[in-house]
């Protein structure tokens, strides 16, 4: 059976999209409802709310939000803090449909602003999904999507040796499978070095700490397909401009208490 959970059919794929359009639409309003002053555990509410209302049966995980002093706890889901002016949120949620899961990772502002050090970061993190994206396909290795990693962190001037970059190289921002679970089980992965498969489903995921109260996450769903990959997670702001702009609308919160 595990065997068999490697690799995804047509249908399958088809119910990990379903599960991740309806986990965007819930970061999307989750996105929109941020604002300094919110409540965690109401935008924790509205996150399950949007996936319910959208068809999921259930969450495929506690929906984690990590800002201000929680950051390094990694998969923090109290939700007892209020947030407040300068706090640099990463949501890390997704849904349950039909029994397939989706994993998703947004990282933005509370005030809806980036500072200079949270751009900074920020599209150091998106630069290196970018490139993890532009060379995923069947055939390929996870170690070489990030040897392409390493020849553009120094491209670009950073220090690829560096520790905050080591497993992003290693396994080109490979994380975990996902399927009937969040992290789905498989028989084996031999390694960053296996060539990938077409129906292989996966975490691409950048995780970078940066300090004791900001870090970055930026995590998609995604599939290998015959000539390439399809982020089954695509439909979310990610540059800082597009953020800024989206978090400028009234969430669903907002309306709600006028």
């Amino acid at each position: 059976i595990q065997v068999m959970r490697k690799v995804k059919s047509p249908a399958e794929v088809a119910l990990v999209r379903e599960a991740a359009r309806i986990g965007v639409e819930a970061h999307l309003e989750f996105m929109r409802s941020t604002e300094v002053g919110m409540p965690e555990r109401a935008l924790a509410a509205l996150f399950e709310f949007v996936s319910k209302r959208e068809g999921a049966q259930e969450l495929a995980y506690e929906t984690i939000i990590m800002a201000g002093e929680h950051h390094p706890w990694g998969h923090y889901h109290r939700w007892d803090r209020t947030l407040e002016d300068g706090d640099f949120l990463i949501l890390d949620a997704g849904p349950d449909y039909a029994y397939y899961n989706a994993d998703i990772s947004t990282s933005f502002p509370a005030n809806g602003l980036f500072s200079s050090e949270q751009r900074e970061l920020y599209e150091l993190g998106l630069g290196i999904r970018q490139v993890c994206l532009d060379n995923y396909r069947p055939g390929t290795t996870f170690s070489a999507v990030g040897e392409e990693v390493r020849l553009w962190l120094m491209e670009n001037g950073h220090d690829a040796s560096a520790d905050r970059f080591r497993g992003l190289i290693r396994w080109g921002c490979y994380n975990h499978p996902i399927g009937m679970a969040t992290h789905d089980v498989m028989a084996s992965m031999t390694g960053p070095d296996e060539p990938l498969e077409a129906g292989f489903v996966f975490a691409c995921d950048i995780n970078m700490p940066e300090s004791e109260t900001m870090g970055i996450r930026i995590e998609d769903t995604v599939v290998i397909t015959d000539d390439g990959y399809e982020n089954l997670s695509t439909g979310l702001p990610r540059t800082v401009e597009e953020i800024e702009a989206f978090m400028r609308e009234d969430g669903l919160l907002q309306k709600v208490g006028r």
